[in-house]
């Protein structure tokens, strides 16, 4: 943080410095920053959709998808949203966050939730996306195990794995086979390819080639 010597440098030295030796000097510094910034960005805007109506409508004519976030899931908002930018652009597509921010039950019915999506395409919402879904499964999903391991041990997990025997044969799951699932198989051949005798080959005769069919 230090350029050159001298009086003219004292005041930036101290002031700049702070941000090095004075982690509550840089936290005061960044928060007035952010105020200041968030007071001059809403500067004159409502709260409300006709902003968000407005500001799609202007993107409009450069956007191949527009997408209005949301506080909760609400279809009246969807639908006055997507009526008013379809009404001068009727060709737009739009897209909707269907969050896990939200708490489906504290606002919908089961009835609405069932239909929801269904809704929205009909009102020109045609990409929509859970964010976080995967994040949200896996967690709970190695939660559920991780619960059910510390309480019965292997049974937890064979409990699971007969679920994926079931999966796969009802419906088409095909993660059992787990080498074969994240590309083994690909990356056998390359090496075999190279060397037909190679010994680093994972799935030839390995457990889950003998094990699972």
């Amino acid at each position: 943080s230090y350029i050159a010597d001298g009086p003219a440098n004292v005041a930036a030295d101290g002031f700049f410095g702070g941000f090095i030796t004075d982690p509550v000097f840089t936290y005061v510094f960044m928060v007035i920053f952010m105020l200041l910034c968030i007071g001059v960005c809403a500067l004159g805007v409502k709260n409300g959709i006709e902003p968000c109506i407005a500001r799609a409508k202007a993107y409009a004519p450069y956007a191949d998808l527009i997408w209005m976030e949301t506080g909760v899931p609400d279809l009246e908002v969807a639908k006055k949203f997507a009526e008013s930018v379809r009404s001068e652009f009727p060709d737009q597509l739009l897209a909707y966050n269907c969050s896990p921010s939200f708490n489906w039950k504290a606002h919908l019915d089961d009835a609405t939730i069932a239909k929801f999506q269904k809704e929205l395409g009909a009102m020109g919402f045609k990409f929509q996306f859970i964010t976080l879904a995967g994040f949200h499964s896996l967690n709970y999903g190695m939660f559920d195990l991780a619960y059910g391991y510390a309480r019965e041990g292997m049974t937890a997990f064979v409990d699971l794995q007969e679920r994926e025997f079931k999966a796969a044969e009802e419906r088409g799951f095909t993660a059992i086979k787990h080498q074969r699932e994240v590309g083994a198989g690909y990356f056998d051949t390359i090496a075999t390819t190279v060397d037909p005798n190679t010994s680093t080959a994972a799935l030839k005769g390995s457990t889950e080639e003998g094990q699972f069919h």
